[in-house]
């Protein structure tokens, strides 16, 4: 896990990078990737993502992240189906 966050956060910096795409199932309460996605949607970058809000017993932390990130303004497409 953490050379894909080391990745995140260097796309998220980087000025070649124009977009971040990611599906993400599960969360923690203080996720590092969210947030990098906001970093990266703060220095321009079209960031769009794919969530599952209703993650087995983790629904609360992606509704939390929902939130954060929807106020991003980010592309955001959510599945709420099993």
């Amino acid at each position: 896990m953490d050379g894909f966050l080391k990745l995140l956060k260097e796309a998220s910096e980087d000025k070649h990078v124009v977009s971040i795409k990611i599906t993400i199932y599960r969360l923690a309460k203080h996720s590092k990737i969210v947030r990098y996605l906001c970093r990266a949607a703060e220095n321009g970058k079209n960031v769009t993502v794919l969530m599952e809000l209703k993650a087995r017993f983790d629904e609360q932390n992606n509704i939390s992240a929902f939130k954060r990130i929807f106020m991003e303004q980010f592309e955001f497409a959510v599945n709420t189906y099993f």
